[in-house]
């Protein structure tokens, strides 16, 4: 954290965790900081307003449900719709709790198929870089 960055040179360190992260930028113990939008949003919205979003990387799913193939499709059914509408009920509310970060599970707009590809690119190129 102390390592000299020279001028035309960008630093880095890893906090740990982004609500460290959010508050080395605050005390300007660092110039920048990369964090989860919902993390950022649960800070107060008067310290939120001292930051400067430069860049916002697009939405990907953090958890996917998957089922075997072999399930009938009458309870694959019934399990998606329990988990799509959990965050209407203030018991599926206190169970998605449960889950890091998780406020509710959406179906893909786009569809799975386009989600997944779209995934596989982004995977194939952090992958070859």
């Amino acid at each position: 954290m102390n390592a000299q960055v020279a001028k035309n040179e960008v630093g880095y360190v890893f906090s740990e965790d982004d609500q460290n992260a959010i508050q080395w930028v605050l005390s300007s113990r660092v110039a920048a900081a990369a964090v989860g939008t919902t993390d950022f949003l649960e800070i107060p919205p008067q310290t939120r307003n001292q930051l400067t979003i430069l860049a916002k990387t697009e939405s990907l799913s953090r958890h996917l449900v998957i089922v075997s193939p072999k399930m009938d499709l009458a309870k694959q059914k019934a399990i998606k719709t329990v988990l799509v509408n959990m965050d209407e009920t203030e018991q599926g509310r206190v169970v998605l709790k449960k889950f890091e970060k998780t406020s509710q599970f959406d179906e893909f707009p786009e569809g799975t198929d386009a989600a997944m590809a779209r995934m596989r690119e982004l995977y194939n190129v952090v992958k070859n870089r």
